[in-house]
């Protein structure tokens, strides 16, 4: 069974790929209010869009469409775009990571300890384009354009919504990274180890006292019909 540990790390990878990719998609970074909120401009990564009551139109454009709007495709522009969609991509990258956690049988910590490391990753991507677009594209449009009372430029949803994929997504990265130092460690097992049958050895033992040839007269040894030299047989008969 999945630890609780992945399964709530799904669910959180879930919700904060939903708030960045909504932050992504949308043209609302940063709004540029004319006359007193009569137009509006919104920017986003991938288009702009201009409504306006007094002149009734709502028109949405690419980067690519004008000449005016091409200026802003920058190396800055391209920094953060790519950032912001590698930030998704991870996201969605943790999220198959807990599905698969959640269907395997193995132990919970090596997936969380891979959720905790794509998260810092993802977190870290985003946070850096949040912070590149507001010092780069959000504060030059705003020192440019504020030059005048009658424009008013600030951040839109857009901005917010990545910003919190990113700052929770950093949260959630930490988080897991101590569960997973607080959970078991699984056991690898351990082969038994067959004795291999071999050849025996026997070891015989004998107690026959080792004696010299017959025939000869050994020293320290009793041979019959041989009387050692210096000893007189003892017995009935015979003086000591």
């Amino acid at each position: 069974m999945a630890s609780l540990a992945v399964i709530c790390g799904g669910f959180i990878a879930l919700v904060l790929f939903i708030f960045q990719t909504i932050g992504v998609a949308t043209h609302h970074w940063y709004v540029v209010e004319l006359l007193a909120g009569t137009s509006k401009i919104t920017i986003g990564l991938f288009k702009i869009c201009v409504e306006s009551s007094l002149l009734d139109i709502n028109l949405c454009y690419t980067y690519s469409d004008y000449s005016t709007t091409q200026d802003l495709l920058n190396i800055h522009y391209y920094a953060i775009g790519g950032l912001s969609v590698i930030g998704c991509i991870l996201l969605f990258t943790t999220m198959i990571v807990a599905i698969v956690g959640c269907a395997s049988t193995r132990p919970g910590r090596p997936t969380v300890q891979n959720l905790s490391g794509i998260w810092f990753c993802s977190s870290g991507c985003t946070i850096a384009a949040v912070v590149w677009f507001y010092v780069t594209q959000y504060n030059n449009s705003k020192t440019l354009l504020s030059l005048t009372s009658l424009v008013e430029v600030s951040l839109g949803y857009s901005f917010y919504l990545v910003a919190i994929a990113g700052a929770g997504t950093l949260i959630a990265a930490i988080t897991l990274c101590v569960v997973a130092n607080n959970m078991d460690v699984p056991q690898t097992a351990v082969a038994p180890v067959v004795a291999q049958a071999g050849p025996q050895v026997i070891v015989m033992h004998t107690g026959v006292q080792q004696q010299g040839p017959a025939g000869y007269p050994q020293p320290g040894y009793t041979q019959p019909g041989y009387t050692q030299p210096g000893y007189a047989p003892q017995g009935y008969g015979y003086a000591g």
